[in-house]
């Protein structure tokens, strides 16, 4: 049975390879690895001995974003937040892309490195204290499920992000990202992700990056259908006695 019958025959399921939108990776040219990529296989309990050259000299804490810098960014909470804390750093990895870079904010300590090579996003991100996910709530993050949520988690990361719909649930429900809408609230979520006890965090962020593999989606899919064409057989079976 083709996928196509299989879908007209059974529309209650649907299959899609995109849910929303996926982020792009913060250099261009290179597909998503997902959490069992290049993130997954590092160990977070290890600290960056060889911070990127110009991300060394940046001073700590640091608070990074991976990713393409657009108009879903916004880039007002980010000046705020910056504005209002001085003493935190804001590393911003990625290219920007419609939006005018004169717009960004050039705060002393935003610091924009650019795109990266995807196989070196672990030694800039192991070098952050926490990760941060400053979207926009606009039309344009209506329907995304950023990537970088698993991924952060997988690094080891504590994370403060804007309550974008596939962060809050499942994210944030489980209490693995912190949401925040507002510059003082985004504040108060990265001093509370500084003082957390990471060692907990990281125990649970691994506990439930466990349940989203390939391998139990799967399963967990094929038991959707089977169960949706055991349904049907027997409804058809049931009209014709």
């Amino acid at each position: 049975m083709t996928g196509e019958v299989a879908v007209d025959r059974h529309p209650e399921i649907v299959l899609s390879e995109k849910v929303g939108e996926v982020d792009p990776p913060a250099a261009g040219g290179r597909g998503q690895r997902g959490i069992s990529g290049v993130f997954g296989r590092r160990d977070p309990t290890a600290r960056n001995e060889s911070d990127p050259v110009d991300q060394g000299g940046i001073p700590r804490p640091r608070i990074g974003f991976c990713g393409v810098i657009d108009e879903r960014s916004d880039i007002q909470l980010l000046r705020r937040v910056a504005e209002m804390r001085p003493d935190w750093q804001f590393v911003m990895l990625g290219p920007v892309v419609k939006i005018d870079e004169n717009d960004l904010p050039r705060h002393e300590n935003i610091h924009y490195l650019g795109a990266k090579n995807y196989d070196d996003l672990p030694d800039y991100i192991g070098g952050w204290d926490v990760a941060m996910m400053p979207f926009a709530l606009n039309e344009s993050t209506r329907f995304i499920s950023p990537t970088k949520t698993p991924e952060y988690l997988a690094a080891g990361l504590p994370v403060v992000s804007t309550p974008i719909r596939d962060v809050v649930r499942p994210y944030g429900e489980v209490g693995l990202v912190k949401i925040a809408e507002t510059a003082e609230d985004f504040v108060a979520s990265i001093q509370a992700a500084l003082t957390e006890d990471l060692a907990e965090h990281r125990r649970k962020a691994a506990e439930f990056l466990e349940t989203m593999s390939w391998d139990k989606t799967y399963e967990a899919m094929s038991e959707l259908i089977e169960e949706s064409i055991a349904s049907k057989r027997e409804a058809v079976a049931t009209a014709g006695r």
